[in-house]
């Protein structure tokens, strides 16, 4: 697995592979970073259930200008953040996805932009979403990703947080949430969007991933 755009394009990413965890297409890290377009640079952003740092990495070698990693276990993501040199823009915490929110509110935290990539049997993502909205780690002109499988729904109304739009491409679903009005975001080519609810089936098939992105 390597760094697709940026800075730091083609350096390899170290990533355990076993069952449960399975690494994000790079067609889907990709899009992640096509919908954002130009919001990635100069902002702070959260990796929560990061793995491997795949999508916050990715996003240093974009521009952000700091990226903090949340996850149970962060060896993966530590030796790949110092093999890479960029240790002085990132910081990883070993936390419970469920404490982190208001644990890093009170450290004085917020963000541009917000990933969660929960394992797709993780039964507490909605519970996470709220907590993010009800600690308000999200910017006022920030904004929220969740992926997930298709057949999850998320509400319309999360807190504060409304549901922007949601991208799918195979099994895999891109839902994003903002407070106010957002900048409109770019819809990646291979992908259908909608601003409510979950898009017609896009024609190209993506293997489900049964895991945290990593």
């Amino acid at each position: 697995m390597r760094i697709i755009g940026g800075k730091l394009k083609g350096r390899k990413l170290f990533f355990v592979q076993n069952r449960g965890v399975r690494p994000m297409t790079q067609k889907v890290r990709e899009a992640i970073f096509d919908i954002l377009r130009d919001r990635i640079e100069g902002t702070r952003m959260l990796d929560l259930f990061c793995g491997s740092g795949s999508v916050g990495i990715e996003a240093l070698s974009r521009g952000a200008s700091r990226v903090d990693f949340v996850d149970l276990d962060i060896r993966t993501v530590i030796r790949n953040v110092n093999a890479l040199g960029i240790d002085n823009s990132a910081g990883i915490y070993r936390r419970d996805a469920l404490k982190a929110p208001q644990w890093l509110r009170k450290e004085g935290k917020s963000y541009g932009f917000v990933f969660v990539g929960a394992p797709y049997d993780y039964d507490k993502t909605k519970e996470i979403l709220s907590l993010i909205s009800d600690s308000r780690l999200l910017e006022p002109d920030g904004l929220l990703m969740v992926e997930h499988r298709k057949g999850t729904d998320f509400s319309e109304a999360l807190g504060g947080m409304t549901k922007r739009k949601t991208y799918r491409y195979g099994q895999t679903i891109l839902t994003t949430y903002g407070y106010g009005a957002l900048a409109q975001c770019e819809t990646p080519a291979g992908y259908e969007a909608s601003a409510k609810g979950e898009p017609p089936p896009a024609e190209e098939k993506d293997p489900s991933r049964q895991g945290e992105h990593s």
